[in-house]
């Protein structure tokens, strides 16, 4: 009878180490879900279905739900069909003969043969710096302390976040000082409750730190008004002196077009989408940038006008 009392418990000892957790699955981090979104996205982008194909495949193989790439398998289909519609050849007009001519001989009729392209190989996900998610930064604005904008108070704080793979903050610290303690503390509470995305490296969400500018600057002494934010230019790899091409031939130039219409109308939230992801085509695009910041300018500027009114 102990011998069996002793076996139970080593039994049960051994299901509760190594078999509990077994046929659970695994946890998917917001990194890996972004990474392979932005994979596909960036095929379709250049209509390119050969890639999209791969990064869908790819999807579907390391996410488990189907709200993950679910949306995604629709516009890949809708791809493959325009594209199908695209290369259907135009049947030739039939040109009026008055005879028939004759049945040409096994020796003349020619052999034609098709050979098969290789499908392009998939792009990478380009590589990208940390951000501030522009959902999250939207909802928990920087606020402008009350006494310093009583005292007329203004500087700017440099702050050094690091961003996990999950595109969690791990730490947030203060670089430069704005010599004024409730705008330091203002810069730090906003960016504790703001998500992040996590940098791209190699196709991969990693680690790493960015940095983010926030500017005070008291307007008519509102307290409600949102402080400048700037992020600085954390780019990965470091950009290396390219030629400018004309905008008619650079990639991203049918994005910045809309973006300039959609800004010049007031839709400055959808001038900063369409601005973003004419940086994902091409990061090397100064028009996109200086486009961005020239939407979130307009878009600050009646905000400010909209409370002050």
């Amino acid at each position: 009878m102990p011998l069996v009392l002793v076996c139970l418990v080593l039994g049960g000892l051994f299901w509760a180490i190594f078999l509990r957790d077994r046929g659970t699955s695994p946890t998917v981090s917001a990194g890996r879900i972004e990474a392979h979104r932005a994979a596909v996205e960036s095929c379709l982008a250049r209509a390119d279905l050969a890639c999209a194909r791969v990064a869908l495949l790819g999807i579907q193989r390391d996410l488990p739900g189907e709200e993950n790439w679910r949306d995604l398998q629709v516009r890949v289909t809708a791809l493959e069909a325009d594209l199908a519609k695209q290369a259907e050849p135009a049947r030739p007009t039939r040109a009026a003969t008055p005879a028939p001519a004759p049945a040409p001989t096994a020796a003349q009729v020619p052999l034609h043969t098709e050979v098969a392209q290789a499908p392009p190989l998939p792009a990478s996900i380009p590589d990208r710096s940390a951000q501030v998610d522009a959902a999250s930064r939207e909802r928990a604005p920087v606020r402008y302390p009350p006494d310093a904008v009583r005292t007329g108070a203004r500087g700017t704080v440099l702050l050094s976040i690091d961003v996990a793979e999950d595109g969690t903050a791990t730490a947030i610290s203060v670089m430069r000082t704005s010599r004024v303690r409730s705008l330091d503390r203002a810069a730090l509470e906003a960016a504790r409750r703001w998500r992040y995305l996590p940098a791209i490296r190699d196709g991969q969400a990693s680690a790493s730190t960015m940095q983010l500018e926030v500017s005070f600057s008291p307007d008519a002494g509102n307290a409600s008004d949102m402080a400048d934010l700037r992020q600085p230019d954390n780019s990965y790899p470091p950009k290396a002196p390219t030629i400018s091409l004309p905008p008619a031939a650079a990639p991203e130039a049918g994005l910045l077009s809309k973006a300039r219409v959609e800004l010049q109308q007031g839709r400055y939230d959808v001038a900063v989408a369409l601005g973003e992801s004419a940086l994902q085509v091409n990061p090397d695009s100064a028009a996109a940038r200086s486009l961005i910041r020239q939407a979130k300018a307009e878009r600050d500027r009646v905000m400010r006008e909209t409370t002050i009114e």
